[in-house]
């Protein structure tokens, strides 16, 4: 009778055969893989935010602002008494009203004030006690800047009586001493008012990190 060979696998059979089913696992899950990354929407990187410079009307201070935001231009109005001219707006700041371009329901504004001009606020010492006459200013920072400038920062939540048409809002001010003047930086956050019916409530807390740019880039000249 013929006798039958029933020899199995050698060890180096074995081990070549699991190699070679590792290696065409590995190539199946690669080509898989990339299958997959190519079905998925492409990311594209977020916008970098661009910036512009700009001066005060008389060179006294710099600032910058996002690129999608605008300055209004300014139209002089006298509003009581005898008409007086339009003052010489390279001797005096003149009112600087910022606003997205998209949105000019949105505003930031920026005036410098002479000490010897303006009412109660004839120092700089005069200006902080006047603020901190308001209760419901908060002060945020008091303080110097790192360019030696004085500099304030208040933030006013208030709500109005229970007993009277609510009205509630949150206001944000920086004051920085220039010396001879303040330069002082407003933006309205937040607004509410129960009176008239309907009137729309107002919610900028999405450009408060611009007013953060725009208030903290202002730089005196030397």
């Amino acid at each position: 009778m013929k006798q039958i060979n029933q020899r199995g696998f050698s060890t180096m059979e074995l081990v070549f055969a699991l190699v070679l089913v590792a290696i065409l696992a590995t190539v199946g899950w690669t080509v898989y893989q990339r299958q997959v990354d190519n079905q998925k929407p492409a990311q594209t990187a977020a916008p970098t935010v661009q910036y512009q410079n700009a001066d005060d009307s008389t060179k006294t201070f710099a600032y910058s602002l996002p690129s999608n935001w605008e300055e209004d231009p300014y139209v002089w109005e006298d509003c009581c008494g005898p008409v007086d001219p339009e003052p010489d707006w390279s001797k005096e700041s003149k009112p600087i009203t910022l606003h997205p371009k998209n949105d000019k329901n949105v505003t930031i504004t920026i005036k410098r004030f002479p000490y010897d001009k303006t009412d109660n606020w004839t120092s700089y010492e005069a200006l902080k006690a006047k603020v901190k006459e308001d209760y419901f200013a908060k002060v945020l920072f008091e303080g110097k800047r790192p360019d030696s400038h004085q500099a304030l920062f208040t933030k006013v939540d208030y709500l109005g009586p229970p007993d009277a048409k609510v009205e509630s809002f949150t206001d944000h001010r920086y004051y920085y001493d220039e010396g001879k003047s303040v330069v002082m930086i407003e933006f309205r956050e937040k607004y509410h008012h129960d009176w008239p019916e309907g009137s729309p409530d107002i919610n900028n807390t999405k450009y408060l990190s611009d007013f953060k740019h725009i208030a903290s880039s202002v730089k005196f000249a030397k």
